[in-house]
């Protein structure tokens, strides 16, 4: 049987080459994921990929060996590079992050309430109107509620195997449900 090794690769050619069925070839050339175009370069890599399994050297064990070893390899330099996020104070230890989140939060509603309360003021003394407090004091007290709760949802959600995406926010996290944009209450709202 004469080949011309130049010629663009025919699976049927090559399998008689190599005394392998089409299917065979045609399995070898997806597994290899060969790249090139002719008859000789798809038998020499067939025959390459051939030696080396029977070298020990090749075959599925040993590209399982090679990603066990990159997954190794890479864990290793997570590992690594956590280790020196955490040597320059890039990170911070868990236990810490509780009493800065607490601090943050003191800060944080007290400066809502400043603001809510300059805001109030200023709508009742350009307006002339009295605000009722309950309609600000109920959404603004599940809005804290909500950012209170946060430490205690998400150590429930660390336990559970989960991250800081899981934990939520809203209604069923505990926090207020907000007036759409569109809807508007003048209950509340009274003439001095």
């Amino acid at each position: 049987m004469v080949v011309d090794l130049d010629e663009k690769f025919s699976l049927v050619v090559v399998g008689q080459v190599l005394g392998i069925s089409k299917q065979a070839v045609s399995d070898l050339v997806n597994k290899m994921r060969f790249t090139g175009s002719t008859n000789g370069e798809l038998i020499e890599s067939i025959s390459k990929r051939y030696r080396e399994q029977a070298a020990g050297r090749g075959g599925d064990a040993q590209e399982d060996y090679v990603r066990i070893k990159i997954r190794r390899e890479l864990a290793a330099a997570k590992k690594d590079e956590l280790a020196n996020h955490k040597e320059v104070f890039n990170l911070v230890p868990m236990d810490a992050i509780e009493p800065l989140m607490n601090n943050w939060a003191t800060v944080a509603r007290s400066e809502v309430l400043n603001a809510v309360e300059k805001m109030v003021a200023g709508i009742e003394g350009k307006f002339k109107i009295e605000v009722d407090r309950d309609l600000i004091d109920g959404p603004v007290d599940d809005a804290f509620r909500a950012i209170g709760d946060y430490p205690t949802r998400a150590a429930a959600v660390r336990a559970a195997g989960g991250n800081a995406a899981d934990i939520g926010s809203g209604p069923a996290a505990g926090g207020a449900k907000l007036a759409s944009s569109g809807e508007r209450s003048d209950a509340g709202v009274a003439a001095r």
